[in-house]
């Protein structure tokens, strides 16, 4: 789906567990501005249901949540819930996330501040085509 990766996180392992790290430029394609959190959601709760300026890699932790995503021509469901991948979204693709998980903890990396991020309540295609590479657009 344009605008949309699910991507693999390389994972760092040995006898004392598994490492998986954010990078800029190698695991993600954006220079990481804001790492947050969502916990604590009950499980008929509603997040997001916007469309932001930023690019946003978001990664079950613990538990699992729904996440539907809408580039403006597309649109696609995804469950969350595996520490070892990321649902990477570009800017201007509209993201709902539900169904939440006992315990579900989702972190955010994000290429935007708090305050220089902009949202809508629809997908801004115009945001992600121009960023996109040439086989993908």
């Amino acid at each position: 789906m344009r605008g949309v990766e699910l991507i693999p996180l390389v994972g760092h392992v040995d006898q004392r567990g598994v490492l998986h790290a954010f990078e800029s430029g190698s695991s993600l394609p954006f220079e990481l501005a804001r790492i947050f959190t969502l916990q604590g959601c009950p499980p008929d709760a509603v997040r997001a249901c916007h469309a932001v300026t930023a690019h946003q890699a978001i990664v079950a932790l613990t538990g699992g949540a729904t996440a539907d995503i809408d580039n403006g021509s597309e649109r696609q469901t995804v469950r969350l819930e595996h520490a070892a991948e990321a649902l990477l979204l570009w800017p201007g693709v509209w993201l709902r996330l539900r169904l939440f998980s006992a315990g579900t903890v989702l972190l955010v990396a994000s290429s935007q501040r708090f305050a220089d991020v902009h949202y809508f309540d629809t997908p801004q295609p115009h945001l992600f085509e121009p960023l996109l590479p040439r086989a993908a657009a």
